[in-house]
């Protein structure tokens, strides 16, 4: 009985290999990172997030207008709602 010499690999199929190794070697050290975050600190990015959203360019022209001619800015209002 001869025993069988095992056949060796490509440079194609050992670069594949190394390349599935080393990512999940990544995959695992990024995820084991996430887990060691302290739950503190995941409730404080939690109520960051949850805070109101930025105001939009238009809400903040017209908050802008109303402070600088709160009485144009009304009578404005006024002639619209006469109108309509």
């Amino acid at each position: 009985m001869a025993i069988s010499r095992p056949q060796k690999r490509s440079n194609n199929e050992t670069f594949a290999l190394s390349f599935v190794v080393l990512c999940g070697l990544l995959a695992a050290t990024l995820w084991a990172a996430g887990q060691a975050r302290d739950p503190e600190q995941r409730q404080r990015q939690g109520k960051e997030q949850a805070k109101k959203p930025a105001p939009s360019a238009l809400e903040e022209m017209l908050a802008k207008a109303l402070k600088r001619t709160p009485t144009s800015f009304a009578e404005a209002k006024l002639r619209e709602a006469e109108a309509g």
